[in-house]
């Protein structure tokens, strides 16, 4: 044996807990994380995916309504497959396990926007000129509003490559 090492923490332990310790996990680490003002200075993370639904509890403070942008209004602008809002969590706290495993103060220095970019399961019809432009459009929509801010951009949308194909 070279080297004895502490087992890592997974999320196991909070996903087996009742919907009321969950609760009360997700109160305590509110209550010690801040996060920045919504001014235009702050940096944010746009998320181009699935859309985020923005009642999450844990993302609520990080994202406003004029902060949600889709590609088809149609659409709407919520997350229908918790893909995107999955992918915010991430983006706001990082391994969430790790959050709520410390007792220590949590500083947030970024906040997020979204745009909707594929709906449900993700399958958007077309060839690739059409996702092109479909990320285009994607990018252009936080761009174009009033306020001129820092950020950056993530996307964890792909498609399957053409080698891929015949394959389960």
């Amino acid at each position: 044996v070279a080297e004895l090492r502490r087992a890592k923490e997974t999320a196991e332990l909070f996903d087996g807990m009742e919907a009321e310790e969950q609760q009360v996990w997700k109160d305590e680490l509110l209550v010690r994380t801040t996060f920045p003002a919504h001014t235009d200075d702050v940096p944010r993370v746009c998320l181009l995916d699935s859309g985020v639904n923005r009642g999450h509890p844990l993302l609520t403070p990080v994202l406003t309504s004029d902060d949600l942008h889709t590609v088809e209004p149609a659409w709407g602008k919520d997350d229908e497959c918790n893909h995107g809002t999955g992918l915010a969590g991430i983006a706001i706290y990082g391994d969430l396990t790790n959050a709520l495993a410390t007792e220590l103060p949590i500083q947030i220095d970024h906040l997020l926007e979204s745009v909707k970019l594929t709906r449900g399961d993700g399958a958007n019809i077309g060839n690739n000129e059409f996702h092109a432009n479909l990320f285009a459009e994607a990018v252009t929509r936080p761009e174009s509003s009033p306020q001129q801010r820092p950020r950056v951009y993530s996307s964890a949308v792909t498609a399957t490559d053409f080698r891929d194909r015949g394959r389960p």
